[in-house]
């Protein structure tokens, strides 16, 4: 009877002894989002084959963990674990935000891990972004990521062996700075990133620049053979008031090194993103271009292309919403740029297939849980 309330008490002791630090991770949540739809993605033109498909899609579907411990004096430790969703096969996708840090509203916070880099951190400016009711064929993206063609140089992503800090906002100044280990290769400390991204805010104006210096990044994935250096750059500005948003975003992105045959390349493209809401209905459109690319100091003719996006969202509740998208790119006669999420185009175009244009019809269901 003894060894029985012994050992009762002892496991009593050890649940007492657990539950203040239970109790301190005080924000442990599990969320995300389901965002599914049916699409039509048709292909014409150029040396691409005509070809069109209806099929369901996943638009950014994702899980997280994510969680605080409050520290004292305001500083408090965190962590995010989130992961991409296809939700239309039923499986896991790739990470998205994997990272621990700490905080303190006073002096900002410190993350380290995988993070979003340079590529969406303009999102809060363009209504058709990864975060709300429409496809990933609405953002901006389709011009502002590539050079060229399909997915070539894209600057940015979420990236890892990041280490990160965001600043608190001061006067409506913010930034965010990023160092980058990248591989973490044997004997190539020349491989490495930095991120620096400043916002400014005053009343319904929301100033943005955004800049990335990647080194001596491999050719092919793991294989440093060949290498080159990319150095891009955003800016734009944003105006928000009454259910209006409109937006002005302009980038370039260079790459340079022995992996780039054709030698230096610099790419220029801008888009505009608008939208309007009121009550429980949203309407947004964007236009975009980009210019025709320059490699070895010289532009390369008909290298450019235009895209532009235009979508209705409607919420059934706080939770859920119901959206309507038709998004169309063209290209000219030698580019390739498609669609940037790879969710969104057909395997049956490749990325060597110019001069065409994609056209993309969508109508989906959102779920925040």
């Amino acid at each position: 009877m003894k060894n029985k309330i012994s050992i009762a008490f002892v496991a009593l002791s050890g649940a007492l002894a657990y539950w203040p630090q239970v109790h301190a991770q005080s924000t442990v949540q599990l969320g995300g989002r389901v965002k599914l739809g049916v699409d039509n993605v048709r292909y014409s033109g150029g040396t691409a084959p005509t070809v069109s498909t209806t099929r369901i899609t996943d638009n950014s579907s994702n899980w997280y963990f994510k969680g605080t411990e409050s520290l004292g004096g305001g500083t408090s430790a965190f962590y995010h674990l989130e992961t991409t969703i296809n939700a239309d096969a039923g499986a896991t996708g790739a990470p998205r935000f994997y990272a621990v840090g700490m905080g303190n509203p006073q002096w900002g916070r410190v993350l380290a891990g995988v993070w979003s880099i340079y590529f969406a951190s303009d999102s809060a400016l363009s209504p058709a972004s990864i975060n709300d009711g429409q496809p990933y064929a609405a953002g901006t993206l389709n011009v502002l990521g590539s050079i060229g063609r399909r997915g070539q140089y894209f600057a940015g992503g979420f990236l890892p062996n990041t280490l990160r800090y965001e600043s608190p906002r001061w006067n409506g100044l913010a930034f965010t700075a990023a160092y980058l280990f990248d591989s973490e290769a044997a004997g190539k400390s020349s491989n490495h990133s930095i991120n620096f991204n400043p916002t400014y805010v005053v009343g319904p104006v929301t100033l943005y620049a955004n800049y990335l210096h990647r080194n001596d990044q491999p050719g092919v994935a793991g294989n440093f053979a060949t290498t080159y250096d990319q150095k891009a750059g955003r800016v734009g500005a944003g105006y928000e008031a009454n259910g209006f948003k409109a937006a002005v975003l302009w980038d370039r992105n260079t790459v340079e090194g022995s992996a780039v045959k054709s030698g230096k390349m610099s790419r220029d493209a801008w888009a505009i993103p608008v939208s309007y809401r009121t009550g429980a209905h949203m309407v947004s459109a964007t236009y975009g271009q980009a210019r025709s690319y320059k490699a070895g100091g010289h532009t390369v003719a008909d290298t450019g292309a235009s895209m532009f996006t235009v979508g209705y969202e409607y919420w059934l509740s706080k939770r859920t919403s119901l959206a309507l998208n038709f998004s169309k790119l063209k290209n000219d006669q030698n580019a390739g740029y498609d669609f940037w999420h790879p969710n969104d185009i057909l395997p049956s175009v490749s990325a060597s297939n110019t001069g065409f244009s994609s056209r993309y019809l969508y109508a989906g269901v959102k779920h925040t849980f």
